[in-house]
């Protein structure tokens, strides 16, 4: 039986009376309650499939994007200024993801709450997100197609299909909801610009350009906006125009893109702009990371491209058949084409380019005949370009989040060929066919039903960390980073951490239980790092993410059995330190790739400071610390310190600083990091106990091995009326001294990290006089902070 041409329009007028089957099955025949009732049944629909994903925890990403962005805890307008001149994971490490409005949704979510606010609520609006996009669905198909059924199926397959859920049932999946919400309100605004004209047209285009700013400033995808328009005159308006094929050229360029793309450039203009300069220029990045994309850095270049439509094979079995689904598909789950990949990993790279070209050339055979097949296969791989890894690599090998708007055309498509394989879709005025209604809302049931269940379950995937990356194992067992994430999460649940508001959480489990859970993590992370290891990886390739995780684990594990004066601690100290040196060596060409990458893009080269993870170098000290080797702690400290003086850790770091110099004899240097210590406490209002500093420093001034000051000379004194608080007695030359070399080391250190203003700010905190919480340091002996260019 041949395709049916279906084209856009609104439905042909219908008789005065029809019978129950015209009315259920006849595709032109749409009763005036039809939509509303549709509308109505697909939101209900979409929120019995979702209901459990309401009460799932901020997991994964959550709690950095949510709980840990100081910005989303208050709507005022400082904190709207910083949403929209830093990226996206401000304040918690660089990036180069710009999605404002996302982020302001979240504050929106965070309004009225002082304290962390319930999750119920962010869940909740990305249900009614999903709902209002199987909406646009539904109203965009029905009005492509001229079909109610084949448009309530597409958007009832989109509602409930379980690759969603990751944009769904995951709180920050919200960017590609709303990118999807906006890109498919100006695609609607722009299909009834085309039917109209005059000033009316010229309204809808208006919606078109107001839409485009949102989509484009909650994710990237809302670049798509212009390439669906182009797609839908492409196909639906290109072929009505008549004359010769320059003069419709002529015509198209002028009606389509005069009068018509134009409507989106300014927020796309807008958006470039603000990214270059806010997000791109001052970046530190120079690249992806070979661990989470392999594609970012393939042998060659036909093995990107070949792991890359491999890739594309997988995500149409996923859209067929979801049966597998993985939060992680890093390094080694896709193994790349010829790169430690069997040879059935290598037939899968053709089969799906195979695949690929097979549709494609479907798209262009049907493309008059059937232009909602050619539609929905073009939407598919024309959306999906963005984050495909074929013309540029993003951040990730595979994401099922990458699927949200692409997989509206693959439900076109799926409703096209649940309507053919039940008939519906054919006209025969002698025989109506009443049977071929019912076989296509059985089969078009049966499938929803099975991905409604399947998306139910998903959810309960998304409820608690635990459960998330526990099904990532078994889903993506040759990904590193599953085994990287249950680790955490095996140590999290032992381990005393925070809250939102910094309060310190403790579990209450004893220290055998405690180790019990630390032994769990070092065993996954372990795997992790074996998969790593399988095949070993250039500088270049490496992350050391899952070092950092491994040299905390085996430094705490040597704490443990130190505790127990175990001589085996020592084994897990220089486990510590090895694997942590493997995140230095990391960390070092990172930080050279950095540098050429801002070079390259024009930076001036005083305006560059060193990147790197601090973590590295702090946790490297640690483990130095625990073999007692003095120097190497001092030296990993101070480097920490240099990445980030006023790190969240300071405390955590000055004081290993200040202790491996004391110990290893260094005694000027100690005290005057304990003073530095001091300055910054003070200077930032940090709840840190002081005490334990000034009896560290009454210990060196006194010690005769150190300055052997006599007790009377009273550099420090307590408080006489409660004996506990602590002061330096300024009068003492030797005191002095150190202050203001003190005060001397935090303002170069906040130069020499190019933090130019906080460096300003201790700078007047050092030569202002005591009255006005200053040190009234000599102006001359403190550095002057250069002007940034």
């Amino acid at each position: 039986m041949p395709l049916p041409p279906i084209c856009p329009g609104s439905p042909k007028p219908q008789p005065a009376t029809a019978s129950l089957s015209e009315i259920l099955f006849d595709p032109e025949w749409m009763p005036g309650w039809f939509m509303p009732l549709a509308l109505l049944f697909i939101a209900n629909v979409a929120l019995l499939v979702y209901c459990n994903s309401l009460h799932g925890e901020f997991v994964l990403d959550n709690a950095l994007v949510i709980l840990r962005d100081k910005r989303l805890q208050g709507l005022n307008w400082e904190n709207l200024h910083q949403i929209f001149v830093q990226n996206y994971w401000a304040p918690n490490f660089p990036s180069n993801l710009y999605r404002p409005l996302t982020t302001y949704t979240y504050a929106l979510n965070w309004a009225g709450f002082t304290s962390q606010p319930p999750v119920f609520g962010f869940h909740l609006v990305n249900l009614v997100l999903h709902a209002l996009n199987a909406g646009l669905v539904l109203i965009i198909a029905r009005r492509l197609s001229g079909r109610a059924w084949f448009a309530a199926i597409a958007a009832l397959i989109f509602a409930v299909h379980p690759v969603e859920t990751e944009s769904v049932s995951n709180i920050v999946g919200r960017a590609d909801e709303l990118a999807t919400f906006w890109i498919l309100c100006g695609f609607w605004c722009y299909l009834r610009s085309a039917a109209t004209g005059g000033w009316a047209r010229f309204g809808w285009l208006v919606g078109v350009g107001l839409a485009a700013f949102p989509a484009v400033f909650s994710k990237e995808t809302g670049f798509l906006l212009l390439g669906i328009i182009f797609l839908y005159d492409l196909l639906f308006r290109w072929p009505a125009l008549t004359g010769a094929f320059f003069a419709r050229l002529g015509t198209a360029a002028y009606e389509f893109g005069l009068k018509g793309y134009t409507a989106v450039v300014p927020a796309i203009a807008t958006f470039l702009l603000v990214w270059q300069h806010y997000i791109l220029d001052p970046s530190p990045l120079s690249g992806e990371i070979f661990i989470d994309n392999p594609i970012a850095r393939p042998p060659t270049w036909l093995s990107g491209e070949l792991t890359a439509c491999k890739v594309l094979g997988r995500y149409l079995e996923l859209l067929v058949y979801p049966r597998t689904l993985s939060m992680d598909y890093s390094f080694n789950q896709i193994p790349l084409y010829g790169m430690d990949s069997t040879p059935w990993e290598d037939a899968q790279c053709w089969i799906g380019f195979g695949v690929v070209v097979v549709l494609l050339g479907m798209a262009f055979w049907f493309r008059r005949r059937q232009p909602l097949f050619t539609f929905g296969v073009l939407f598919f791989f024309g959306t999906i370009a963005l984050t495909a890894n074929v013309f540029f690599p993003i951040g990730s090998i595979m994401g099922e989040r990458f699927l949200y708007l692409p997989s509206i055309g693959f439900c076109f498509v799926a409703s096209l060929a649940l309507c053919l394989l039940g008939g519906t879709m054919a006209v025969d005025a002698t025989r109506p066919g009443t049977w071929r209604g019912p076989a296509t809302l059985a089969i078009a049931a049966l499938l929803l039903a099975g991905y409604g269940v399947r998306t139910y379950a998903r959810n309960r995937d998304w409820a608690t960390d635990l459960a998330m990356w526990q099904s990532a194992v078994e889903s993506a067992p040759n990904s590193f980073k599953v085994h990287k994430g249950l680790s955490n999460v095996f140590w999290n649940r032992v381990n005393k951490h925070f809250d939102s508001e910094g309060n310190p959480v403790d579990p209450g489990l004893s220290d055998r239980e405690r180790e019990a859970g630390l032994d769990e993590a070092i065993a996954s992370a372990e795997i992790g790092l074996a998969i790593l290891d399988r095949s070993p990886l250039s500088i270049e390739r490496q992350d050391n993410t899952l070092f950092c995780d491994l040299g905390m684990y085996y430094y705490l594990k040597g704490r443990f059995l130190d505790a127990r004066k175990d001589p085996g601690a020592a084994v897990f100290y220089r486990k510590g330190v090895e694997t942590m040196l493997r995140a230095k060596a990391v960390d070092t060409y990172v930080n050279g790739a950095s540098h050429r990458a801002q070079l390259a893009r024009g930076r001036s080269p005083d305006l560059i400071a060193d990147v790197g993870n601090p973590r590295v170098h702090t946790q490297l000290a640690e483990s130095y610390l625990g073999l007692h080797d003095w120097k190497n702690a001092a030296t990993a400290a101070a480097y920490s310190i240099h990445l980030a003086p006023l790190a969240d850790n300071a405390y955590e770091v000055y004081w290993i600083l200040a202790a491996s110099l004391d110990n290893g004899g260094h005694y000027q240097e100690a005290a005057v990091t304990y003073l530095q210590l001091l300055i910054i406490l003070k200077a930032t209002r940090s709840a840190q106990d002081e005490s334990l500093i000034f009896q560290n420093l009454e210990s060196i001034y006194t010690s005769p091995a150190a300055f052997n000051l006599p007790r009377n000379q009273a550099v420090l004194d307590r408080n006489p009326a409660t004996g506990a608080d602590w002061q330096l007695v300024g009068s003492n030359p030797l005191v002095w001294e150190q202050v203001i070399q003190a005060n001397h080391n935090i303002v170069q250190s906040l130069i020499d990290a190019k933090q130019f203003n906080l460096a300003r700010q201790f700078r007047m905190i050092a030569v202002n006089a005591p009255d006005k919480g200053g040190y009234h340091c000599p102006e001359d002996r403190i550095p002057v902070v250069p002007e940034a260019k």
